[in-house]
């Protein structure tokens, strides 16, 4: 099952590049083109989409034409014109617009309609705006397999909604939708919301009339039209309901067998369903996409091998679709929650073997990505990509395990209670762990979130006269050091084990652990509860000092500060050797920290703990303008006997230039 699994999930994470039109005219799709012109300017109440859909008959392209008739409420005093999104290419017509009732002019340029109100509205003002258009070719709705084959299925372009119809591309804006959809009568047509009416008109088309009641981002709007059979049944009230083609029906009913267990974990775990319907329409996708209480759908395979992925297009209702992300930058409180899901209905139905060989896929799926590109979670260079699905997940994963279990089944559905139906971001989403977790978090998400990688340890167990010695050194490049509380566990061989806490978080960290005899094994973090790497090493490092600064290439106004690390991987404290730091400018020498007695400044710094002791040595401070030069100021730092005659440890050098 888990070998077809992870093809499967190879290919989930590309379903949407797949999905989404070539040449795309903006980076992030989940924000439209104009989204600075429009933003707190006004915002749309309805959306009423009165389209026709034809398919193609080769040579003809096939097209959607209708009106889009949207409600608006003027959030500003003097409020003269609005602009819709709507993506601008050959392919796009817009012939009319309307403002209340009255022809009006507009613009259609830059993926913009600009249209001039007859007035200036004041704020809470209403303005009804009917745009008449047509769009044709794959940029824009798509309808696959192309001619000269028989078409299958024609569907909206995911996510981008002002590729297929005139609105207000922004997550943040929510609305009330209707459609009426007409299409040939062999057709139906699955859209989000309640289906009020299927009326066939007896010249070979139908028309379908949905209803969406619940207010919703834009981007989740869906209209997917093929020969569908339809089938379901209702789960605790609410109707599921599957459309399909026939040759389809008998594997749906196998793939979406579980569907009721997964609404009932959801329901239990975060909340009550927030939806009208939960519905699903089957469409040509290497993939998915989570449209509100109607996903589309393209892995039905009857051998249930997809259910991760439907499984985690239902907790987009929750994740996504109730609580909505605020802009491109919170992407992963959808895609890193809903893979997180998929881990979870794996732990609750199939047990925690499964849950860790989800996890342990994703991981490997997350290294490789960040091997050749790295990026973090927050405002992602790529928004599908591994390290906003697959590394958010795990984030979820470490959160669980640093709030612990009792408290991370709390803040679910306390996020969810508190901002259903709205907007989120990730540090409202960070207080809610806060708050319940009743400690400061900032410095996990701060990490996980807000900075990119991950941690590498080397590990160097040591058995000496009684006790056991775990040094554990961060190696990562690239990356900063990380905070982590973690767990050495000790097995004897016999039978004995015994888990040990310990704290990562200098860059070099020891656990010191009592032990009648030498452990046959020691293991670091034996549960992976840390998204990292981990190998062991067998000789310690000599005890040394590392030199750092923020560049070796100052300018004048950078802010500059130097600090050493002492790094002892002795199995006892240093006594009697203070750190001993110079500067060489121009063989001009000078000691720092400066001091006047060179004997107080010995007694400054007695012994040295095992692990790393970090030292600044120069405050932080703003470098003056000035003539300067490309190198030769050298700083030298070494531990040394009071007479500073003798280094212990490495001496470590930084040269570094200025101007």
């Amino acid at each position: 099952m888990y070998s077809q699994m992870n093809i499967v999930r190879c290919l989930q994470a590309l379903f949407l590049i797949a999905a989404l039109p070539i040449g795309a005219a903006y980076p992030c799709p989940y924000d439209g083109p104009a989204e600075n012109l429009n933003e707190t300017r006004f915002q749309v109440e309805t959306y009423l989409i009165d389209m026709t859909v034809v398919f193609p008959q080769d040579p003809n392209e096939g097209y959607v034409e209708g009106t889009c008739s949207i409600e608006c409420i003027s959030l500003i005093n003097g409020l003269d014109h609005i602009e819709l999104d709507f993506y601008t290419d050959d392919a796009a017509d817009v012939q009319a617009v309307t403002v209340d009732g009255t022809t009006a002019s507009f613009t259609f340029d830059g993926d913009v309609i600009s249209i001039a109100l007859p007035g200036q509205l004041a704020a809470g003002a209403q303005v009804a705006i009917i745009v008449t258009y047509r769009v044709e070719g794959e940029d824009h709705f798509k309808f696959v397999p192309k001619p000269p084959k028989t078409v299958l299925f024609g569907f909206n372009a995911m996510v981008e909604a002002s590729r297929w119809f005139p609105c207000l591309h922004d997550p943040r804006d929510k609305a009330l939708y209707e459609f009426r959809i007409t299409t040939a009568n062999t057709m139906l047509a699955a859209c989000n919301g309640t289906l009020m009416s299927n009326v066939d008109h007896g010249d070979g088309t139908r028309t379908m009339t949905w209803i969406e009641h619940n207010p919703m981002a834009t981007y989740l709007a869906t209209v997917n039209v093929s020969e569908y059979t339809t089938f379901g049944h209702d789960w605790a009230g609410i109707p599921v309901v599957y459309y399909v083609r026939p040759e389809s029906q008998a594997d749906a009913a196998i793939d979406f067998q579980n569907d009721d267990a997964i609404l009932d974990f959801y329901d239990s775990s975060f909340g009550s369903y927030p939806f009208e319907k939960m519905g699903l329409a089957q469409v040509r996708l290497a993939g998915a996409m989570e449209n509100q209480d109607m996903i589309s759908y393209g892995l039905i395979t009857g051998d249930q091998i997809h259910e991760d992925t439907f499984a985690h297009e239902i907790s987009h209702m929750y994740w996504g679709n109730s609580i909505t992300l605020t802009g491109c930058e919170d992407v992963w409180l959808n895609e890193g929650f809903a893979s997180y899901c998929e881990a979870l209905w794996e732990e609750h139905f199939y047990g925690e073997t499964a849950y860790n060989a989800v996890m342990e896929d994703f991981r490997q799926r997350y290294f490789q990505e960040d091997a050749g590109h790295r990026f973090s979670i927050y405002d992602p260079e790529d928004v599908w990509s591994n390290t906003t699905y697959r590394k958010g997940a795990w984030v979820l994963h470490m959160l669980r395990r640093v709030v612990g279990e009792a408290v991370f089944w709390q803040i679910l559905p306390e996020y969810y209670d508190r901002y259903k139906f709205t907007h989120a971001t990730t540090p409202q989403f960070q207080a809610v762990c806060e708050e319940l977790h009743g400690s400061d978090l900032d410095w996990f998400f701060q990490e996980w979130i807000y900075l990119a990688g991950y941690p590498e340890f080397q590990v160097y167990p040591v058995f000496q006269n009684g006790n056991q010695y775990v040094f554990v050194e961060q190696i990562q490049i690239n990356a900063p050091v990380f905070r982590m509380p973690a767990v050495v566990r000790l097995d004897d061989g016999e039978g004995g084990v015994s888990d040990h806490a310990m704290m990562l978080e200098s860059g070099v960290d020891v656990v010191q652990i009592a032990s009648a005899k030498e452990p046959a094994t020691v293991i670091l973090d034996p549960d992976n509860s840390i998204l990292s790497k981990t190998t062991y090493g067998t000789t310690l490092p000599n005890t040394r000092c590392i030199l750092e600064m923020p560049s070796d290439h100052i300018l004048a106004g950078d802010t500059v500060w130097c600090r050493v690390h002492v790094d002892n991987f002795t199995v006892q404290p240093l006594d009697g050797y203070p750190l001993f730091v110079i500067l060489d400018v121009y063989g001009q020498l000078f000691f720092a920290p400066s001091f006047s007695d060179f004997d107080s400044y010995l007694d400054a710094y007695p012994s040295w703990p095992l692990g790393r002791t970090t030292v600044n040595v120069l405050p932080s401070f703003t470098w003056p303008a000035g003539a300067g030069t490309a190198g030769g100021i050298v700083w030298y730092a070494g531990l040394t006997v009071p007479d500073m005659t003798a280094l212990f440890g490495e001496l470590d050098l930084l040269t570094f230039g200025w101007e």
